[in-house]
């Protein structure tokens, strides 16, 4: 859990992270996505929505 999840997905993104899923917000109130280290283990980020 993080508290910009957009922010971290850009630099990801710039830096040539592979994104395994887009970022999303999902209807259970988070921001998430998911990338993959170098030996391919999924890592899911994600932040907690208000409202």
């Amino acid at each position: 859990m993080i508290s910009d999840a957009a922010a971290l997905y850009d630099f990801c993104s710039r830096r040539g992270v592979r994104i395994v899923k887009s970022l999303r917000d999902q209807a259970y109130g988070l921001r998430d996505f998911v990338i993959a280290d170098p030996d391919g283990n999924r890592i899911d980020i994600g932040q907690l929505l208000s409202g």
